[in-house]
This record gives structure tokens, sequence and C-alpha cells, in this order.
């Protein structure tokens, strides 16, 4: 997606260690994979009152003085095209 960030407005964090963001003009509950020293930033993200998502794989991979965020997008089973299409 050439780096266009999806995330508009605030990113407020909720006492379960999760946060509510705005995505594609859509609340969203972001869970992110445990702390490590891998670079692994995998997260699921599920509609706010659902148990859990799908987990997004994201990694973090050194360039020079910073780090650039690679994320893998799948289209799950009974998700539809145009669906998948305005998430990505």
């Amino acid at each position: 997606m050439g780096g266009r960030s999806r995330l508009r407005g605030r990113a407020e964090p909720l006492d379960s260690g999760d946060w509510l963001v705005q995505l594609s003009g859509r609340a969203r509950v972001l869970r992110p994979a445990p702390r490590n020293t891998f670079g692994v930033l995998d997260y699921q993200s599920f509609a706010p009152g659902e148990s859990g998502g799908p987990t997004i794989p994201g990694r973090l991979i050194r360039n020079g003085e910073g780090c650039e965020m690679i994320i893998v997008w799948r289209q799950h089973e009974g998700v539809s095209d145009e669906r998948f299409r305005s998430d990505a």
C-alpha cells in the first residue's frame, strides 16, 4: 500500500492492554502480541465486543538508524473481495 496509513484519529489504550482505534472509518480493537526482542509485532484486529480476530503478521526490520515495519495482509475465509479491498 505504499506506506499509506489507515489509522485516523486517536488510538486509545484499553485496560486489557488492547487499543481502540479508527481504521477505514470503523472502530476496531487492536490486540498486540506479547513483547519480545525478535521484532515480531503480530496483532489481532476485531470489532469492539468481539473476543478476538485473525492474527495479522507484522515485523520490524532494522534499516540504518531506523526501521521498517512489514505487515502481511491475507484474505481470510468468509471475507468478501470488496471487504478485503476496503480493509487493505
